[in-house]
């Protein structure tokens, strides 16, 4: 069972340094107000002696994909610290982080790209932060972060402000020896935020995560109260274009909706990738607390090749 709890500001760090085989990534993701949205990430693979590192920026208009920009780099190029979430790419760097000890704040910067397409952003952290062990590996989150700063669409900034999401996962390279694949996804409104998984083994059977949190409190649903159904597929490729989650607990009534506007397709070595923005409807309520949803996210389903 997914069990979350605290974590520290260096639990956020590399990890893959100390392993001899591992596959590490850092996700975020941007919804602005403008109608622009994008994600970034950092994946590591590492076997032995051997490893790459993959870095990708994708920009988005109104839920449509408009830029993209990739980098395949040999594992060396990319230095990692292990003590804080800091990349640097050839000596210039590339995501930093600190941590304002006196309110516990941590605080983001991402700069990539290059003359045409880029995003330079200021994320900091505005929850708390949780991880936990799935049946994939290592499962780090922060379902909300505040970002301003800008964007580059061939060339021009474009200034940006809005909410994010990031996780950290660290799960083992022979995971689809046992794992088909796996999807993830989020809303948040004023006071509530759901964060949710599935992990897909290769003998039909699956484990269901669902986390309804705010500032300062978390609830695991545990799998037995909750209810994951698949409403209608992408009939070529079985991404799954509608879904609702339903939960009730003594402290949780969860009823949502989420409806795939649009998304696309990518591979990435040994994964099939699709990132969809989601319109996710309906209410959930924490103890006292109630709240109506009407929002677009973004949702990833990862499928091992």
């Amino acid at each position: 069972m997914f069990i979350p709890h605290d974590v520290s500001f260096s639990d956020d760090a590399a990890h893959y340094q100390t392993q001899r085989s591992r596959v590490e990534t850092w996700y975020y993701d941007g919804l602005f107000d403008n109608g622009y949205s994008m994600a970034f990430l950092i994946n590591i693979f590492k076997l032995g002696r051997l490893g790459m590192a993959l870095t990708g920026l994708y920009l988005y208009k109104d839920t449509t994909l408009i830029k993209t920009l990739r980098q395949r780099l040999p594992l060396d190029a990319l230095h990692a610290s292990p003590a804080q979430p800091q990349f640097t790419l050839r000596g210039a760097s590339l995501l930093s982080s600190h941590q304002d000890p006196s309110t516990d704040t941590w605080n983001t910067h991402i700069k990539y790209g290059d003359e045409n397409t880029a995003a330079d952003l200021q994320l900091t952290r505005s929850v708390k932060a949780w991880a936990g062990t799935t049946s994939l590996g290592g499962w780090l989150a922060i379902p909300r972060l505040q970002i301003h700063g800008t964007l580059s669409v061939d060339g021009r900034p474009i200034p940006v402000s809005g909410h994010g999401y990031h996780d950290h996962n660290q799960f083992p390279v022979y995971a689809p020896l046992y794992c088909r694949a796996y999807q993830f996804g989020r809303v948040s409104s004023g006071t509530l935020m759901t964060v949710w998984g599935r992990i897909i083994h290769n003998f039909g059977n699956e484990e269901h995560l669902l986390i309804v949190c705010t500032d300062t409190q978390i609830a695991n649903i545990p799998a037995e109260s909750q209810t994951l159904s698949i409403q209608r597929e992408d009939h070529r490729t079985r991404f799954p274009l509608t879904l609702t989650l339903q939960a009730h607990t003594p402290e949780v009534d969860l009823d949502l909706t989420h409806e795939t506007i649009g998304f696309h397709f990518l591979r990435l070595p040994g994964i099939q990738y699709w990132r969809a923005h989601v319109r996710t409807t309906g209410t959930v309520r924490l103890h006292k607390t109630t709240e109506s949803f009407d929002r677009t996210e973004i949702s990833d389903y990862v499928k091992f090749a």
